[in-house]
């Protein structure tokens, strides 16, 4: 298969159904990496008390190239960091190949926020009741 065909069986209508970016046509076939991304799910915090304000966020991500045609899709989680400038301060990426470990990751997250809910709980209704 040239570069070509193959950059159209891995692009438009064969993209993974979470990938937002749709018109690859400017990456070449032969050279560049297919790069699928979803929307980003994003959180902003409010400022930390050194008053950074700070984006945490999560998009689906797998990077295909033609010389490595034939390997399976590796889909994974990019997570990030960013300030409020869009300075990134951390990132990375963990595999996620089948549902099981994104289930995994789930988890985890699931536990955070059962946690900053219990703790929620133990919070006063309102400022001038926590004084």
């Amino acid at each position: 298969m040239d570069a070509n065909a193959w950059k159209s069986s891995v692009t438009g209508e064969n993209c993974p159904p979470w990938c937002t970016h749709a018109d690859h046509s400017a990456e070449d076939a032969g050279t560049d990496t297919i790069v699928h991304l979803s929307q980003a799910a994003a959180v902003r915090f409010p400022p930390t008390v050194s008053g950074e304000l700070l984006n945490v966020s999560f998009a689906m991500s797998a990077n295909e190239t033609f010389q490595e045609q034939g390997t399976p899709r590796q889909p994974q989680i990019h997570f990030g960091v960013d300030d409020a400038k869009g300075h990134n301060q951390l990132t990375d990426y963990l595999p996620v190949r089948t549902r099981a470990e994104l289930d995994t990751v789930l988890a985890g997250l699931d536990r955070v926020a059962g946690q900053l809910r219990a703790w929620r709980e133990l919070l006063p209704e309102n400022a001038q009741d926590a004084a």
